[in-house]
């Protein structure tokens, strides 16, 4: 990750704005991420997958996060309003 980019984040934090990581990057490829820039304290949120995926950084559990909000595609329901938008083409 650039340096400048990581500095810049670090110096938001440290002005004590609310930062938070998100990334279409699986939960495994946003830790170091997140690790890297110094926003690995508690009650941190990170937004994952494509936005999927929320977890909140807990250093109690057992991977380091929890997850807050988990949100499953349903195929069929993306496939009728893909459908539906088509046919107005």
């Amino acid at each position: 990750m650039a340096e400048r980019v990581v500095s810049s984040i670090r110096a938001v934090a440290a002005a004590n704005a609310h930062v938070m990581i998100a990334t279409g990057r699986s939960i495994r490829d946003t830790l170091p991420i997140i690790e890297a820039v110094g926003l690995s304290r508690d009650g941190a949120y990170a937004v994952c997958c494509n936005g999927a995926i929320t977890i909140q950084l807990d250093s109690s559990a057992p991977d380091g996060y929890r997850l807050h909000r988990v949100t499953t595609l349903m195929p069929g329901q993306v496939l009728r309003s893909c459908s539906a938008s088509c046919l107005t083409c």
